[in-house]
């Protein structure tokens, strides 16, 4: 997840292209237009239940999205911060 940490992307975003997912591949998976799948992986806060269907689209648990404190967010990814 160095992806986000260097781009400043939400996890989500980052998840996305670590697994090589299009936004277009998200949206269909997740049945919305891809304008709208954009602005779900937005950097900010969203609401659980869009989450839990995003985390699942991507094939991972919502505790993968879900990691609040950037400093805890690099210590659980090996990078100093």
């Amino acid at each position: 997840m160095n992806l986000q940490v260097k781009n400043e992307w939400s996890l989500i975003r980052a998840w996305r292209e670590y697994l090589g997912i299009t936004q277009a591949e998200m949206a269909t998976r997740l049945e919305v237009r891809q304008p709208t799948y954009a602005s779900m992986e937005a950097p900010r806060p969203g609401r659980e239940k869009r989450r839990a269907q995003i985390a699942q689209a991507l094939g991972i648990s919502i505790d993968q999205l879900t990691i609040r404190d950037r400093k805890m967010a690099y210590r659980r990814l090996g990078i100093a911060g």
